[in-house]
């Protein structure tokens, strides 16, 4: 159970339901996961400031949100905050990192992806370079290396927000591909669906010629991300 600091006393609260208008009541929250920041903004809409004789009111300090509203709002409030104000899931990302050639005989290794891929693209062929697979939160960094082809592929970005909802959890990734011979091949930011392979784009490089990076999202401990539900990016 949240704990919660009732900052209004009982003769204040009697006086307050003497006088016209919504009787109101002022609580504090103390945050633990959720950063204050974002939980400002989903308080927001429960506290009502254009009253004209007993407005709501708003206010953070460090980690603890402040609110003056009416009893029932407040356990609007704090139902919201049990529900949203919990540790952040890990999430795995998959990378894998295919160079699109002239071939035209299938690489078992993307077998499922590939054909998403010829959907999307006009390539004759695809080919895995490399893969790798690294742990991350919101608003922790991704950093890996993934070697192959002869060449090593640099990944890094940030996960800006991990949203989970009934209907699923999504995850907003900025991330950026560099090579040994090109900096930044690619970057972009894109928000992808747990259990689902999103398909960044490509991008040309002096010695593996055009790349796509396909990246899977998962929740650790979750099921699998199906491959066959690639998506452009």
């Amino acid at each position: 159970m949240r704990r919660i600091l009732v900052t209004v006393t009982g003769a204040a609260l009697a006086v307050l339901a003497a006088c016209d208008g919504p009787a109101l009541d002022t609580r504090t929250y103390q945050l633990r996961y959720l950063p204050p920041r974002e939980a400002l903004s989903m308080v927001e809409p429960y506290v009502f400031r254009d009253r004209d004789d007993r407005a709501g009111t708003l206010s953070i300090a460090g980690a603890a949100l402040t609110v003056r509203e009416t009893p029932d709002n407040l356990a609007k409030i704090e139902r919201m905050l049990e529900q949203f104000d919990r540790p952040q899931p890990l999430v795995m990302l998959h990378f894998q990192i295919i160079r699109a050639n002239g071939g035209g005989d299938g690489d078992p290794a993307i077998a499922e992806v590939e054909r998403e891929l010829r959907r999307l693209f006009r390539f004759s062929g695809y080919e895995l370079l490399a893969e790798t697979r690294v742990g991350t939160m919101q608003g922790s960094g991704v950093r890996q290396i993934a070697r192959g082809g002869g060449e090593a592929f640099f990944i890094e970005g940030g996960v800006q927000e991990v949203r989970v909802r009934p209907d699923g959890t999504t995850l907003t990734l900025e991330l950026g591909l560099s090579t040994e011979s090109v900096p930044n091949a690619l970057r972009t930011q894109v928000t992808i669906p747990t259990g689902h392979a999103v398909v960044l784009g490509t991008a040309e490089t002096e010695s593996s010629g055009a790349l796509i990076v396909v990246v899977r999202a998962e929740l650790a401990g979750g099921a699998p991300a199906a491959a066959d539900t690639a998506t452009p990016g």
